[in-house]
């Protein structure tokens, strides 16, 4: 019982960060500059990583759409109209 408990609590902990991630990040093309959010579902299966100059998650730019190792900013950091905002995929 105390298991099933915990791995109920596990998951919606994991559920929460991943809906708090998507919702305060977005992503830059390293070959076009483009910034752009992607959907929760997305950002949950999108391999990612950290290099030495930051995060990253590998994306296709809706804008190029060339894969890429998008460059991860704040949503707040995000220049005004500087591209779509997208899935990431297309």
């Amino acid at each position: 019982m105390w298991t099933v408990i915990g791995l109920v609590a596990v998951v919606a902990g994991v559920a929460q960060l991943v809906v708090w991630h998507a919702r305060t990040f977005a992503y830059r093309c390293r070959r076009c500059g483009n910034e752009f959010a992607i959907s929760t579902a997305l950002d949950f299966v999108s391999p990612h990583g950290i290099w030495f100059d930051g995060g990253w998650k590998l994306l296709r730019c809706p804008r190029c759409h060339q894969w890429t190792r998008a460059h991860v900013i704040r949503r707040d950091e995000m220049r005004m109209g500087s591209g779509e905002e997208g899935e990431g995929q297309r």
